[in-house]
C-alpha cells in the first residue's frame, strides 16, 4: 500500500500513524544541520532515511497553504532543553537565514518498519528562518518565510551604520566571577579588556564601545570581526 492510499484509511490517521520530521540546516551560516521530532507524540528518536530525529518538545503551526495572495509564514517554537542550538544561535545571528525542511510521513515508513519506505512521504515544507521571536529560558520561538517571499527583499537586511557594531557584547556576571554569553554574537572571547572609551581595564569593567577601534584594540590584526559598514561613503540619518 502506497502513501496515497494510506490517506484513505482513516483508522490509520487515527491511530496516530502520521509523524512529522524536522531538519534545520545552518550550513549555509557555517552551522550543522540538526534533525528533531516532536517529543509530545514521539518518546525517542526516529529514524528516516539513514537519519536520526531526537525528540524535542515541538509546536510548529501556520504551514497550510491558503488560496489567498500571501505566502504562509510558519512559527516553530521548540524547547532547547538539551542545548542543540544555543550556541548556534550566539554564533550565526539567531540562525536568521537557516533552512527548515518539514517532512510528513507515516510511521510505517520509517526505517526499521516492515513497511519501510524512504521515497513515501508527503511533499515537503522548505522554509528559511525569518527572525527569532523570543528566547526566554530554553523557550526558543522562530518565524519562518518561503524562499519565494526572501527573493524580494533588498540587502543588507539591517541597518547600514557606519561607525557602529550592532554584535551584542559579552558581560561580566560578578556573581559567577565570569563572562555571560547569553544571547552575545560578538564572537570576541579574548583576556585583552578595554572600557568603552578604550582604555585598559580589569576583566570586571571589560565594555566594548561598538567602534572599529575597539575590535582593533581586541584582535590587533585583521580579518576584524567589526559587523558596521566603515566602508559607506554617506551615512543617512
Amino acid at each position: 500500500m502506497t502513501l496515497h492510499a494510506d490517506i484513505q484509511q482513516p483508522d490509520l490517521n487515527k491511530s496516530g500513524g502520521r509523524v512529522e520530521l524536522f531538519e534545520l540546516d545552518a550550513t549555509v551560516l557555517g552551522g550543522s544541520i540538526t534533525r528533531f521530532c516532536s517529543s509530545v507524540y514521539e518518546g525517542t528518536a526516529l529514524t528516516w532515511q539513514g537519519n536520526v530525529y531526537s525528540p524535542l518538545p515541538v509546536e510548529a503551526s501556520g504551514f497550510e497553504v491558503s488560496g489567498g495572495s500571501s505566502l504562509p509564514t510558519p512559527s516553530l517554537t521548540l524547547s532547547d532543553g538539551l542545548g542543540l542550538f544555543r550556541d548556534m544561535i550566539r554564533t550565526y545571528n539567531d540562525l536568521v537565514g537557516a533552512k527548515v525542511t518539514r517532512t510528513v510521513t507515516f510511521r510505517k515508513y520509517l526505517d526499521g518498519m516492515p513497511d519501510a519506505s524512504p521515497t513515501e512521504y508527503f511533499p515537503q515544507d522548505i522554509y528559511y528562518v525569518e527572525r527569532k521571536v523570543r528566547q526566554q529560558g530554553a523557550v526558543i520561538e522562530w518565524e519562518l518565510s518561503a524562499l519565494m517571499d526572501q527573493q524580494g527583499k533588498k540587502l543588507p537586511g539591517r541597518t547600514i551604520m557606519k561607525v557602529a557594531c550592532d554584535y551584542r557584547y559579552r558581560i561580566w556576571d560578578t556573581e559567577t566571577a565570569a563572562f555571560d554569553y547569553t544571547d552575545v554574537t560578538c564572537p570576541y572571547t579574548g583576556t585583552r579588556y578595554f572600557t568603552e572609551a578604550g582604555a585598559a581595564t580589569p576583566s570586571t569593567t571589560d565594555a566594548c564601545g561598538h567602534k572599529l577601534s575597539d575590535c582593533v584594540l581586541r584582535y590587533l590584526t585583521a580579518p576584524l570581526p567589526f559587523h558596521g559598514f566603515p566602508g559607506v561613503s554617506h551615512v543617512r540619518n
